[in-house]
């Protein structure tokens, strides 16, 4: 039978280079100066050794895991998925990646489920809501459309268009976003005296 082969260590590349451990550390980690002739050896005998640091412990150590968490509820929904995509692509352009297996510096939420409150409370990072709103939640940073001014709009083009009987197609589970086009939704049928029509999830769309 083979061996099976060790991975390389922080001590191995240390011995290779002639220095010590702390100075490898601080050569990958750019926290102390060191002297570009130790510096040349370390980055030397990293090459040759192929050697790769472990993640979660330099995360641990650095405090700093260039890693941002994002939770959304519904993955196949292409509104959560574009906006998942342009997360990944503006955190690759400025070094961190969209990760949740290691500690994240921050976290983004585009979902206003029963739990996440729950969660928001015991996050000890920064959050950023998207498209969503939490009552009982403060001190959050929230990046969000005019949801109430969308549905108003939405609703008073189709009165401009001759329309006497609209309906509003609501989503269920009752999510802010989709709370607030109904109020604007609403306002529209109070100010030309229509009668509110409202289906909740007969049309099987989510908002």
């Amino acid at each position: 039978r083979g061996k099976i082969k060790r991975m390389t260590s922080i001590r191995d590349v240390a011995k290779i280079a002639g220095v010590s451990p702390a100075t490898v550390s601080r050569v990958m980690n750019g926290t102390a100066n060191v002297n570009e002739e130790k510096r040349q050896r370390v980055e030397a005998a990293i090459e040759k050794t192929g050697f790769c640091p472990n993640e979660l412990a330099r995360a641990l150590y650095k405090k700093s895991s260039k890693i941002i968490g994002v939770i959304v509820p519904d993955i196949e929904n292409p509104f959560f998925s574009e906006l998942a995509k342009a997360v990944e692509d503006e955190a690759f352009q400025n070094g961190y990646r969209m990760l949740v297996q290691m500690k994240a510096d921050g976290v983004i939420i585009m979902t206003d489920s029963a739990d996440t409150g729950k969660v928001l409370k015991a996050c000890q990072v920064p959050v950023v809501l998207v498209d969503r709103t939490l009552q009982n939640v403060n001190e959050k940073a929230v990046v969000k459309s005019d949801h109430y001014k969308g549905g108003y709009l939405a609703a008073e083009h189709l009165v401009q268009c001759g329309c006497k009987k609209i309906v509003c197609l609501k989503e269920p589970s009752g999510y802010s976003s989709g709370n607030e086009r109904y109020r604007g939704y609403l306002a529209v049928c109070e100010k030309y005296g229509l009668k509110e029509q409202s289906e909740i999830g007969r049309a099987h769309v989510r908002t």
